[in-house]
């Protein structure tokens, strides 16, 4: 009798967390397909930013899809690692900007060197400055900020 307790005690508990990792995992699925998304607006919007050429564009698509990917992967890492410790929900945030950081500073180098190969010097500069807009982690386009006057 003891033994069936048990068996079904465990069987449940075993259940609940294994829908925990599906609820996880269809956010992060959730995350990633709106990277992706985000990834296409942000081209779209240098695009009409730098007034690029068709082979400009093809290069910018494809720094901005495997900076995602990158991105994705990174993230996913960065989830199981988090999972195999267990800390307080407070700290995961600080957790996960802290070891991002490096990775996303690392890819963003690499796209911006592939990117800027094909740019002409005027777009370079509008680039840059551009570039500034973007958020590395989910690259949405902020808006400019408005300059005041001391």
């Amino acid at each position: 009798m003891k033994n069936l307790i048990l068996t079904i005690l465990f069987s449940v508990i075993s259940f609940s967390f294994a829908q925990s990792d599906i609820k996880m995992s269809e956010r992060m699925s959730q995350k990633n397909s709106e990277l992706k998304k985000m990834s296409v607006k942000v081209v779209d919007y240098l695009d009409n930013q730098l007034n690029l050429s068709s082979k400009q564009k093809t290069v910018l698509t494809n720094e901005y899809s495997r900076y995602a990917d990158a991105l994705i992967r990174a993230q996913l890492k960065n989830v199981e690692r988090q999972n195999n410790t267990t800390k307080r929900e407070s700290s995961y945030a600080a957790e996960t900007k802290r070891t991002l950081a490096p990775i996303v500073m690392r890819l963003t180098e690499k796209r911006d060197a592939a990117i800027i190969k094909v740019l002409k010097a005027r777009q370079v500069k509008t680039y840059n400055k551009l570039k500034t807009q973007i958020n590395p982690l989910t690259l949405e386009v902020r808006s400019p900020k408005a300059k005041t006057k001391k």
